[in-house]
C-alpha cells in the first residue's frame, strides 16, 4: 500500500474512460450525437460537420460536455448529454475486463467502493455489466441523474455524495481521467485524488492505467 493513502477507507471511481479504456469509436459516436443536437438548436450552422467543429473547439476550452453545451446556450445541457450518451449506442464497443474485475474484488475486501459518474444510470449500468463488474461491489452508486441539478464539474455531486458517506472527506480517494470534472471538484471537497493519464500536479497521485490500483491499495 502507498503510504499517501494510509487513511483511506473508501475508493471511488469515475466510469467513462476510467473503468474502461478510451476508445476513439466511442468518442466519435457520442460527439456525432451531440453535433446532431447542436444542429437542431442552431440550424444556421448548416450541417453536422460545422456543428461538430463548433463543439470540438469549445470543448477544448471547457473540458466538459454539459458545460460546453451550456456555453453554446442550449437549454437543459445535462439532459441533452444524458440523451446523447444513451443514443450513441456504444455498449457493444466496451470490452469485458476480467483482470480489473479480479482486482476490484480483492480491493473490496479491505475498502468500501463507490462509483460517481456523470453518465445516466441506465447507460452506466449497461457499461458496468459489459465490463464484467458485479454492480453489488459498490457500496454507493451516484449517477448523473441521481441528484437533480447536481454536477461533477461544480463539485455538487461530490458534496451530495459525502453527505451520505459515513467517512470523513479525507478518508475517500477518487480516481478519474478528467482534471476539471474528476480531480479538481473531488479535491475541493477534501478527497484524495488519483489521475488516470499523464502526470499532472493537481492530483495527489497519477497512474498510467487502472490496473496500478492493485499496487496502491493491496
Amino acid at each position: 500500500m502507498n503510504i499517501l493513502f494510509k487513511k483511506i477507507k473508501a475508493i471511488g471511481f469515475d466510469l467513462d474512460e476510467t473503468l474502461y479504456a478510451p476508445n476513439e469509436e466511442i468518442n466519435e459516436r457520442i460527439r456525432n450525437e451531440i453535433a446532431k443536437r447542436i444542429l437542431q438548436n442552431k440550424p444556421d450552422l448548416g450541417n453536422i460537420k460545422n456543428a461538430r467543429n463548433l463543439y470540438e473547439t469549445n470543448y477544448k476550452k471547457w473540458k466538459s460536455g454539459s458545460l460546453t453545451l451550456k456555453k453554446l446556450k442550449l437549454e437543459n445541457p445535462e439532459q441533452i448529454m444524458h440523451e446523447c450518451l444513451s443514443n450513441a449506442n456504444v455498449i457493444n464497443l466496451i470490452k469485458e475486463d476480467p483482470i480489473l474485475t479480479i482486482i476490484l474484488n480483492k480491493i473490496k475486501e479491505k475498502y468500501e467502493l463507490f462509483l460517481l459518474t456523470g453518465s445516466p444510470s441506465e447507460t452506466s449500468m449497461e457499461k458496468i455489466k459489459k465490463i464484467g463488474i458485479n454492480i453489488n461491489i459498490f457500496n454507493n452508486l451516484i449517477f448523473g441523474n441521481t441528484f437533480p441539478e447536481a454536477k461533477k464539474i461544480d463539485s455538487t455531486m461530490f458534496q451530495n455524495f459525502l453527505k451520505t458517506s459515513k467517512y470523513k472527506p479525507d478518508e475517500h480517494v477518487y480516481i478519474g481521467d478528467n482534471l476539471k470534472t474528476d480531480i479538481l471538484p473531488a479535491k475541493s471537497q477534501g478527497m484524495k485524488t488519483i489521475y488516470l493519464g499523464n502526470e499532472i500536479q493537481e492530483a495527489d497521485y497519477c497512474i498510467k492505467d487502472i490496473y496500478e490500483i492493485e499496487k496502491l491499495f493491496l
